[in-house]
C-alpha cells in the first residue's frame, strides 16, 4: 500500500511540474517576452497634387496674361493645393525673353528695360514633389512711357 501512495504522489508532482513548467510558458508568452521586434510604424499617407496655383497681388493668375513694363518687376508666388499635405516647393522657369537681363528668381520676374515691346514671356511654377504638376502665367511684355524734354521756350 506505501508503494501505490508513493507512486501516486510521484504521479501527481510529476504532473503539477509539467503544469507548472506549462503555466510559466504562458506566463512569458503573454508578457511579452522573446515575441521579436515591434512592427514597423505604418507610413504616412502619400501626399498628391491636384492643382499649383500661380498668385499675384493676392489673387490666381493661373493662365492668364499679364501686363509687365519694361524695367519693372512682377512678384508671383505658388500654392500647391492637394491631399495630404502636399510640399510647397517649386522650382520656377521663364522662356519667351530675347533680353539677357530679362529674369526670373524665386518668383520675381525682373523685365529687363531693353526686353522687346510686345514679347510674351511664361512663367511657370512646377512642383518638386510631382514634375508632372505645373502652372504658368504669360506676361506681355509693354513699353515703358519715356517723357518727354521738357522745353522751356
Amino acid at each position: 500500500m506505501k508503494n501505490w501512495k508513493f507512486l501516486s504522489l510521484a504521479r501527481l508532482l510529476s504532473k503539477a511540474c509539467i503544469f507548472m513548467l506549462l503555466a510559466l510558458a504562458c506566463f512569458a508568452a503573454c508578457t511579452g517576452e522573446d515575441t521579436g521586434p515591434p512592427p514597423a510604424p505604418p507610413a504616412p499617407p502619400t501626399p498628391t497634387i491636384s492643382v499649383i496655383v500661380i498668385i499675384y497681388n493676392g489673387s490666381d493668375v493661373t493662365q492668364i496674361t499679364l501686363s509687365g513694363v519694361q524695367g519693372g518687376s512682377l512678384n508671383f508666388t505658388a500654392s500647391v493645393e492637394g491631399i495630404n499635405n502636399p510640399p510647397q516647393s517649386v522650382t520656377w522657369s521663364l522662356s519667351g525673353n530675347f533680353s539677357t537681363g530679362t529674369s526670373l528668381y524665386s518668383g520675381v520676374l525682373t523685365i529687363a528695360a531693353d526686353e522687346v515691346g510686345g514679347t510674351i514671356l511664361r512663367v511657370t511654377a512646377t512642383s518638386t514633389a510631382d514634375p508632372s504638376k505645373s502652372a504658368w502665367v504669360d506676361v506681355e511684355v509693354i513699353y515703358a512711357m519715356i517723357p518727354e524734354p521738357w522745353d522751356e521756350d
